[in-house]
């Protein structure tokens, strides 16, 4: 396999594992992105002697918790490298969910 075919089996097994994570909704597309051959994987940073992750959390779920989880998922694949979380914005989806499911005299 060639240096390149790594990175890019690399960058997909990192988003997986990511996108795995009970408190993930999604990589985030704001800022990263890993650049493969004609596409890139968003969220993910291989460059460099970090790793660099950004994400949009589930509402809900304890911020650092959900940081600690990627780290967990991500620790196994990276060789020891450190593993940056960033949380670009938290995915309010349940919140609609909620105050749909309210009775109707509640206010808010």
């Amino acid at each position: 396999m060639t240096a390149t075919e790594l990175h890019e089996e690399l960058a997909e097994r990192v988003a997986d594992a990511v996108k795995g994570c009970p408190g993930v909704a999604d990589l985030s597309s704001r800022s990263i992105a890993t650049y493969l051959p004609g596409r890139k994987v968003v969220g993910v940073d291989l460059d460099g002697d970090s790793v660099r992750i950004h994400i949009v959390a589930r509402w809900g779920y304890v911020l650092t918790d959900v940081a600690a989880e990627v780290r967990r998922a991500l620790s196994p694949l990276v060789d020891g490298r450190p593993i940056d979380v960033a949380i670009e914005d938290v995915d309010l989806d349940a919140v609609v969910d909620i105050r749909g499911s309210l009775p109707e005299t509640a206010s808010t």
